[in-house]
Formats: C-alpha cells, sequence, structure tokens
C-alpha cells in the first residue's frame, strides 16, 4: 500500500513536468510555495539600437521572487550580443521583484541597415528548483540608409553610352529608405554635371531627384567619374554616398559633351 502511494506521487510529479508548471503550485493560489521561486515579468524583450551611437540598457525585464526564501540570481547567459548591465549576483527577498537592465548590440555602420533586426537570448542561473524559460530578446537598428537609385531598384553606378554623340542625360534620385533623418550635402563631381538636388535634409522613406549628364572634354572612349555627397546624422551606411560614372562614346576621335 505504500509502494502505491509513493508511485503515485512520483506519477503526479512527473505530469507536472510535462505539463509545464511547477508541482509547488498545484496546491492553490493561497498556497505559499516552499523555497525560492522566479517569476519572470515576459516572455521576450524589445529595445532598439541607433547607428553611430554607443548602446545604452534601454531594455529591462523585471524577475519576481514569490517563494519563501531568498532568491539569487547568480548569472546571465546572454547571446547575440546584448548584455545584462545590472550586475550579477543579486538576491531578490520573498515577495521582492527585481528589473535587470539589458543593453542591445551596437548598430555598426556599413553593416547593419536601418529597420533591420538583431536577436539573442536570455538565460538566467538561479538557485530556484524549477528551470526558467529563455527570454527572446530583439533589437530594431534606427537611423537613416542614404542611397542613390533609379525609379525601380538602388544603384551603385551610372552608365553614359552612345556612338557618335554625347549620351542621353540620366534620371537619379538620392534615398533615405531608413527610421531617422539625414543631412545631405553635394561635396563633388568628376566628369559629370547635375540639375536638381544639391543637399538638405532628407526624411526617413523620402528621396531627392537629380538630372544627370555626361561631362567631357576631350577624346573618345571609355573613362569614369563620380557623384559625391557627405551624409552626417545617424547614417546606417557608409559615408560619403558616392556614385560611381562610366562615360562610354565610341565612333568618334574627339567628344564635347556636358
Amino acid at each position: 500500500m505504500a509502494r502505491s502511494w509513493i508511485l503515485a506521487n512520483v506519477l503526479w510529479l512527473a505530469a507536472c513536468g510535462r505539463l509545464g508548471f511547477d508541482a509547488r503550485e498545484v496546491a492553490g493560489a493561497d498556497a505559499t510555495i516552499v523555497g525560492p521561486h522566479a517569476q519572470l515579468g515576459a516572455s521576450a524583450v524589445g529595445t532598439t539600437t541607433e547607428c553611430g551611437v554607443p548602446p545604452s540598457a534601454s531594455g529591462t525585464l523585471v524577475v519576481a521572487n514569490t517563494g519563501d526564501q531568498d532568491l539569487a540570481i547568480t548569472a546571465a547567459v546572454v547571446t547575440g550580443g546584448f548584455a545584462v548591465s545590472t550586475p550579477l549576483p543579486l538576491a531578490i527577498p520573498p515577495g521582492g521583484s527585481a528589473t535587470l537592465a539589458i543593453s542591445p548590440p551596437p548598430a555598426v555602420v556599413g553593416t547593419d541597415l536601418a529597420n533591420s533586426i538583431k536577436l539573442g537570448t536570455l538565460a538566467l542561473a538561479t538557485n530556484d528548483p524549477a528551470a526558467l524559460p529563455i527570454v527572446e530578446l530583439s533589437a530594431q537598428v534606427i537611423g537613416a540608409n542614404v542611397a542613390f537609385a533609379t525609379q525601380a531598384m538602388p544603384i551603385t553606378q551610372v552608365v553614359f553610352s552612345a556612338l557618335s554623340s554625347c549620351p542621353m542625360p540620366q534620371d537619379v534620385v538620392i534615398k533615405n529608405t531608413g527610421s531617422l533623418p539625414a543631412t545631405v550635402a553635394f561635396t563633388g563631381t568628376s566628369n559629370v554635371t547635375f540639375s536638381g538636388f544639391s543637399g538638405g535634409t532628407l526624411d526617413a522613406s523620402s528621396s531627392a531627384a537629380m538630372i544627370l549628364h555626361a561631362l567631357t572634354t576631350g577624346a573618345c572612349g571609355v573613362t569614369g567619374g563620380y557623384l559625391l555627397y557627405t551624409v552626417t546624422g545617424s547614417v546606417c551606411t557608409t559615408t560619403p554616398a558616392t556614385l560611381d560614372v562610366k562615360i562610354d562614346i565610341g565612333g568618334s576621335t574627339s567628344c564635347v559633351c556636358s
């Protein structure tokens, strides 16, 4: 008979584990949980990280102790470049809580684009006999993405080509596909002239148009050039913004185009 009672308790504890709750809690909502017991305030923590700005502890996770003994948080295992800024270890008394500060990874200029998401996880080591769930971490990259484009797609080079004549002008836009504004200023050109946007503020999700003309004053053939803009602010893309120019004119020995 005694063995049957023991077996029933073993099966009950095993069932609690499979169902995902602590057997210490099944006596009822008003029952005291014996020992330390951690309760997480969230299963996921989201924050932001800004291009060119050192990350700060902008994410938080509340950990409560619903047991009758001190809860000790001894360590944190964090992935994805995230970090727990709150010093550990720390002790939480019965009925108390603590807020853990979480810092996102830095947003790397030239690598991380605005509006992308960086992911990680957080696992806490405590003296709670029950294992704690993994907390999902995320950080949205904020900043400006400034690049040249046609109406259809981003570009890094514009090609002027013609036979025995000056090439047709090219329509180009400079876009900010990011989440923050940027200040853009014309810096210089080589072998190209333009009309239209020469600088100013590019708001998030905006663009400015210009018309480019090949500039040649000597022999025909293949030559290169560029259009250059400096970009300042919380910029995620590589600066300065540079558009390469290729001019290919055949069929003549002398070319003067502007």
